[in-house]
């Protein structure tokens, strides 16, 4: 789905296709987003994404496919529109909702947003917080279960036995793989990657 920057007056303004059949998992009606100086980002967007799908968004830099993410998981308002997850209103969720909405989605960013004071571990289980009573996760209590399962993640993106290293001792590429790591630690219904590879090398991209 290619996105076409058009500088300050314009920004993604296509309609994306409508997938029928299959219930959708995301629905976005009519977004926009228009950031201070007027730049616009996003125009009247129009997305379904049935569950099982894969969808790419190909476009160059200032075309708005960051900022289309973000609104998806609620990380930016947007000026208009509607977001759905799973017929659950994303657009003007707060507090305990958005969080339990948030939980459902792994989001891989371009930049790797890591605890670098924390260790491996410690870092793909923040991917499991939506789903820990926030009490216990202030304490950094998981069930044995998500411990196991994060390890098996961190074993899985080639990080296994450095499990209680400190982050910022890693390279960028491995610090990348604890990002993806920490995105599908949390067993999410959608996961959402944002150039998630571009710290990869070939043989860990493939």
């Amino acid at each position: 789905m290619p996105l076409r920057p058009r500088g300050r007056a314009g920004g993604l303004s296509r309609a994306l296709p409508l997938h029928r059949g299959a219930a959708g998992v995301i629905r976005v009606r009519a977004l926009q987003k228009v950031y201070p100086g007027a730049t616009v980002a996003l125009r009247h967007i129009d997305l379904e994404i049935a569950a099982g799908e894969f969808v790419a968004l190909i476009g160059p830099s200032g075309a708005g496919k960051s900022s289309f993410l973000r609104c998806l998981n609620g990380l930016i308002a947007p000026t208009a529109g509607e977001v759905e997850m799973d017929g659950e209103p994303v657009t003007g969720a707060t507090g305990e909702r958005l969080r339990r909405i948030r939980a459902r989605i792994g989001f891989v960013f371009q930049q790797f947003h890591l605890l670098r004071r924390l260790t491996v571990l410690e870092n793909a289980l923040i991917g499991r917080l939506g789903h820990v009573p926030q009490g216990r996760s202030l304490v950094g209590w998981f069930p044995v279960a998500d411990i196991a399962r994060a390890r098996a993640t961190l074993q899985r993106v080639g990080l296994g036995g450095l499990w209680d290293r400190r982050v910022d001792t890693l390279s960028g590429g491995q610090q990348q793989r604890v990002a993806i790591a920490m995105a599908f630690a949390c067993r999410p219904k959608v996961i959402v990657l944002d150039e998630p590879t571009t710290a990869l090398d070939v043989t860990i991209q493939a």
